[in-house]
């Protein structure tokens, strides 16, 4: 895997690094500390962070949660440039768009570098398993 840095109004907000882990601005603002977030797999798989729970991103762009005991559930879908959570009314849960990837209106953040066609569908499971470690950790 390739580095990636996405920033919003200059300050870092996520980080992908060769290695597969990651990191975000989580709770944090922009521009405090970042924490550790999931590890990706050149394979499509996920490991949070928290507990045992991993997901699976399959070669059609579906993202299932994995946990025990073994228990796929469909949590989401990548295509197009976009991802979007399974079930919901929204055409998009996040897009990337050229060198922006958008968490929502008025919420652009800039992914940094040469942002290849590669690097924004990378932006996007980046995106994706974050959704996936918010959700297991709750409130």
């Amino acid at each position: 895997m390739r580095p990636l840095t996405i920033t919003f109004q200059g300050h870092t907000i996520a980080r992908l690094f060769a290695d597969g882990r990651t990191e975000s601005a989580g709770p944090n603002a922009p521009g405090s500390g970042l924490v550790p977030g999931p590890t990706l797999h050149a394979d499509g798989t996920m490991v949070m962070t928290r507990g045992v729970i991993t997901a699976r991103l399959d070669d059609k762009g579906d993202l299932y949660v994995i946990s025990p005991p073994q228990s796929e559930k469909l949590f989401g879908h990548i295509a197009d440039d976009q991802f979007t959570l399974a079930g919901s009314a929204r055409p998009w849960s996040v897009r990337v768009r050229g060198d922006l990837i958008e968490f929502g209106e008025n919420n652009d953040s800039q992914i940094e570098g040469d942002v290849t066609p590669r690097v924004r569908h990378t932006a996007l499971v980046m995106a994706a398993a974050f959704s996936v470690e918010n959700a297991i950790s709750g409130p």
